[in-house]
C-alpha cells in the first residue's frame, strides 16, 4: 500500500516528496472527491509540509515526522558552511 499527496491514477509520483505515510484506513479516507491534499513546501533534508483542505473549507497544515536515520541528524555545524558528520 503506497500513499500518495497527489493520486497516483491522476499522474501522483512515486516519491519522498508526494508521500504522506498515512496508514490504510487515513490514505482511502483522502480519496473523498471534496478533501484535497496539497504539497506546500519541500526542503532538502527536511520532512514537507501537506495542506490539507476539508470538505467544510477548513484548512490544516500538516508536517511529515523526520524518517528514522533521517540523514539531517547525523551532521552538525561546526563552522559557518563547515559541517561535521557524527557517529
Amino acid at each position: 500500500h503506497t500513499d500518495h499527496v497527489e493520486d497516483a491514477t491522476v499522474g501522483g509520483v512515486t516519491s519522498e516528496h508526494n508521500g504522506q505515510g498515512l496508514c490504510a484506513f487515513c490514505n482511502y479516507a483522502t480519496q473523498h472527491p471534496r478533501l484535497r491534499h496539497t504539497v506546500t513546501s519541500i526542503a532538502d533534508l527536511q520532512p514537507h509540509t501537506t495542506l490539507v483542505t476539508t470538505p467544510a473549507g477548513a484548512s490544516y497544515d500538516s508536517r511529515a515526522p523526520a524518517p528514522p536515520g533521517n540523514p539531517a541528524d547525523q551532521f552538525i555545524q561546526t563552522h559557518p558552511g563547515v559541517w561535521t558528520r557524527i557517529a
